[in-house]
């Protein structure tokens, strides 16, 4: 709990917190509180963009389309680069899909503060170590003692060294709130939706474990959070209701007790540590890998353009499949579905090229399965554009409703075999691979070895993974599509 510490100053003036939508609220003495600062942009709410106006928005899409095309044909053209950028896209898919383990780099810090940042970090659990992504030390804090800033790329921590040196204590209380912040935005929605503080079944209401706790659900959140860590019996006797949730949330699944363990601690601290010199640079992979989602879902648009252009099939399965998977990536939230369906998609992919299923047939089990929310979509943005004064817009081309009538049903069977086996394969391998390369390399090398086996087990992992995956559900496949007469034999039957 954060209590008012001897040789603080009762009388400084009240911290203000930003709430998004809000005005900002009074907080408490400095010793005593924090500030939450939501969202990077110094201009706040108030510096969003308007809506475009109509004549606007028919030009934003023209362009938007155009560029994706644009981008997509391109990246066809270069065989190499379209190779670099699959290798990349890998790696980042694979890091995003693997828990997560990765200590935050500290910057500004003496050895001592460093030290004992570290060893807050060391006691908690290592799924909520790396929802701080950095942590600056600084002289001192306007009214603060910490400030916890929400970047969807990854969050921001400030520590006041006034204030850590009012006592060790103070120090680690402060650090384990501030982390409470970070945990509760990574439980955010591409970043921004749903986060875990309100929920207004658990928070913001009484009873709450401290004064301070009393100022929103952002605080409530965070101040319980030091408790369940520092004083687990004050909250559970004192809000029980709060203590089960995080009791809850802190739980760790099957992955997390696999990692939890002293070769992927000390690697993770290795590269924390890594850019402590160069934050700049870990800043860089943090966007590039938020950024991942995103760019697939404009590289699955220009996929779609380029079907529209051409009637390629297999171009618009690729397409749909892309949107999906990004969107995954991008929530931040449900990677391993993204990798999976990423993972279909490259098997589908390989098994058209080798003539093993049709780009029909693909296109077919994607539209009834990864294309099925294209239907809603669809009716959402006829109903957007009708309010404007617009026509409504086509139909998506393709419905599984169509599909049906040009394949057949075993050969449907086959291309499913064949997906559902990619996207196992890749998800086991995105998690096997940076586990086992990991493991080895620590064993090999210490942290340094544990980094570069962490890499390659990664890319590999998937890669293989997939290729393995493709292949068992190409011979199971096989096994379910009936020979050819027995197919025409079926169509015969169903025409009549």
């Amino acid at each position: 709990m954060i209590n008012h510490i001897p040789g603080s100053s009762p009388d400084l003036p009240l911290a203000k917190m930003p709430v998004p939508g809000k005005e900002p609220v009074e907080g408490t003495p400095v010793a005593d509180a924090d500030v939450v600062s939501i969202g990077s942009s110094s201009q706040g709410v108030e510096g969003a963009t308007s809506t475009p106006g109509e004549g606007n928005w028919d030009k934003v899409q023209r362009t938007v389309n155009e560029n994706t095309l644009q981008a997509a044909e391109f990246i066809d053209r270069h065989s190499i680069l379209k190779t670099a950028i699959g290798g990349i896209e890998k790696f980042f898919k694979g890091i995003k899909a693997f828990p997560k383990f990765i200590y935050p780099t500290i910057t500004g810090a003496t050895e001592s503060e460093k030290s004992l940042v570290m060893g807050v970090m060391d006691r908690l659990p290592l799924k909520d170590v790396n929802s701080v992504k950095r942590i600056e030390i600084h002289p001192e804090l306007p009214k603060a003692a910490g400030l916890a800033y929400h970047n969807p790329t990854g969050p921001l921590v400030k520590l006041s060294r006034q204030q850590m040196q009012l006592s060790d204590n103070w120090a680690k209380t402060v650090t384990i709130h501030e982390t409470g912040h970070t945990k509760d935005f990574e439980t955010a929605l591409f970043g921004f939706f749903g986060h875990e503080s309100k929920d207004a079944n658990v928070w913001g209401k009484p009873p709450h474990i401290s004064e301070y706790s009393k100022t929103n659900h952002w605080e409530d959140f965070a101040e319980s959070y030091a408790n369940y860590h520092t004083n687990p019996d004050g909250l559970k006797e004192k809000c029980p209701d709060k203590f089960a949730r995080l009791q809850e949330l802190e739980k760790n699944g099957i992955l997390d007790r696999l990692i939890d363990r002293k070769a992927f601690r000390e690697t993770g601290r290795f590269v924390g540590e890594f850019f402590d010199k160069a934050p700049i640079v870990r800043n860089g992979l943090n966007v590039a890998s938020y950024a991942l989602g995103f760019l697939q879902v404009a590289k699955g648009i220009g996929e779609l353009q380029q079907a529209k252009k051409s009637g390629d099939l297999q171009k618009k399965m690729d397409g749909t499949m892309d949107i999906a998977a990004g969107a995954c990536f991008a929530s931040k939230l449900f990677c391993i579905p993204g990798l999976a369906i990423d993972g279909a998609k490259h098997a589908l992919d390989r098994a058209i090229e080798k003539g093993e299923i049709t780009s029909q047939a693909g296109n077919a089990l994607v539209q009834n399965t990864v294309g099925a929310i294209g239907g809603p979509i669809a009716a959402i943005a006829n109903w957007a554009r009708s309010k404007m004064g617009r026509e409504p817009a086509p139909k998506p081309e393709g419905q599984a409703e169509a599909q049906q009538n040009k394949v057949t049903w075993g050969s449907i069977a086959k291309a499913t075999s064949i997906g559902v086996g990619g996207a196992a394969g890749s998800v086991a391998g995105g998690i096997i691979g940076p586990y086992t390369g990991l493991l080895a390399g620590f064993s090999l090398a210490g942290p340094i070895g544990g980094a570069i086996g962490l890499l390659a087990g990664a890319i590999a992992g998937i890669t293989l993974g997939n290729r393995a995956g493709g292949s068992i559900g190409t011979f199971i496949g096989n096994k379910l599509q009936p020979q050819e007469g027995q197919a025409r034999g079926d169509q015969a039957q169903a025409a009549q």
